[in-house]
């Protein structure tokens, strides 16, 4: 008699996400680390787990980056975002006229 082997391989994904629409955005990342970017509108971006990279766009956008060593890019953007790292050493990436945004979670500030 013959034995079965069974052989399960594993696949690395990594998803590219961009918006272009003229309305927000909804974006939901996956488990990977994935590059997630919004529009100009108010957006509303979930990068998942993994380590992400979360452009918000240029609107009034809630960004979250989820577990795993995200970067979050808030520059030229203007006030007003919400971005709530989660859990992961994460770092974003702001500019000094961005007084308003509100940050929760992150561990480090770039400008």
């Amino acid at each position: 008699m013959g034995r079965m082997v069974r052989v399960a391989a594993a696949v690395a994904m990594m998803v590219v996400l961009s918006a272009t629409a003229a309305f927000a955005a909804t974006l939901n990342g996956t488990a990977a680390g994935d590059t997630l970017k919004g529009t100009g509108k108010a957006d509303v971006i979930h990068g998942g787990g993994g380590g992400d990279h979360v452009y918000g766009g240029s609107g009034v956008d809630n960004l979250y980056s989820g577990p795993g060593n995200d970067l979050v890019n808030s520059v030229g953007d203007g006030d007003g975002d919400y971005v709530d790292c989660g859990d992961g050493y994460d770092t974003v990436k702001k500019g000094a006229d961005q007084n308003l945004d509100r940050f929760v979670g992150c561990e480090k500030f770039v400008g």
